[in-house]
């Protein structure tokens, strides 16, 4: 088998984190070669869709806000270095009890944070957006500089600046293995032996084959969904913002299609132990 010439780095995985991965490090100067099993973007991994939610007031945890709020910055660096439109602000509505983990959440992002929002009564809700009904205890946090991203355009843009950076990015060429020889890891896939100092893998789903030999430091956990498209109400139900749905399932996060009249619904499901 052939070996080709030496890459400072080799990424294998050219989804979203691959790709800007190699955007990134050709445009500070090294040698980058990609690699991927498919041709992205493509509907065999998780930036396939029509859209992906962006916002900076994160209710999980305060630690990600800084890496949000340099994330929507460089997405806008992005747009203006391809000349495209890969994000849109709509804003971002969490509604909940007064004393939910999503709006106490919310709450304290956005003030350790100075973001800017608006606090929203019920009645506040039903009056701007007639089509959703929370009970009358609910309360909710508004953050307009906030929105959806555009997945599959954005890996695309991604992919065509790295190699306007010099990035070699190699297609339907899957990484069948890799081995450390010495200072050098050695990548092999069914057309060469490619030579690196650094590999970084971000492969998705084939990361379990590839990170094997690590000893079992990543542990994956499938977690089961249903898909389901239903004619949409008048108005929301209240089942969908009570607090028996939420103590059934767990928080749930919503939003309008795009491309198509109508609502996504994803569910989040409690987790418990044992």
């Amino acid at each position: 088998m052939e070996t080709v010439r030496h890459s400072d780095v080799i990424v294998v995985g050219l989804g979203t984190a691959g790709a800007a991965t190699c955007m990134e490090l050709a445009r500070r100067g090294d040698t980058v070669l990609g690699l991927d099993a498919f041709e992205p973007p493509h509907n065999a991994a998780s930036h396939h869709g029509e859209s992906r939610s962006i916002r900076r007031a994160y209710m999980e945890s305060t630690a990600y806000v800084p890496m949000a709020m340099r994330s929507w910055d460089l997405w806008r660096k992005l747009e203006r270095d391809s000349g495209g439109n890969l994000l849109v602000e709509t804003g971002n509505l969490t509604i909940g009890p007064p004393d939910s983990p999503a709006v106490g959440g919310f709450l304290k992002s956005a003030r350790a944070y100075d973001i800017p929002f608006e606090h929203l009564s019920a009645a506040d809700i039903r009056t701007r957006w007639p089509q959703l009904n929370p009970p009358k205890s609910y309360i909710a946090g508004l953050e307009t500089k906030a929105g959806i991203l555009f997945p599959e355009l954005a890996v695309q843009t991604l992919l065509t600046e790295a190699k306007r950076a010099g990035a070699r990015l190699h297609v339907n060429e899957p990484v069948l293995r890799w081995e450390e020889q010495g200072d050098v890891v050695l990548v092999h896939t069914p057309v060469a032996r490619y030579e690196t100092g650094r590999l970084l893998l971000a492969a998705g789903a084939r990361n379990k084959q590839l990170v094997g030999r690590l000893g079992g430091a990543l542990t994956i956990k499938r977690v089961a969904g249903l898909l389901g498209c239903a004619a949409p109400r008048e108005k929301l139900p209240y089942r969908l913002f009570s607090g028996e749905f939420l103590a059934d399932y767990g928080s749930s996060t919503r939003w309008t299609h795009v491309e198509y009249r109508g609502l996504r619904a994803s569910l989040h499901p409690v987790r418990r132990d044992g």
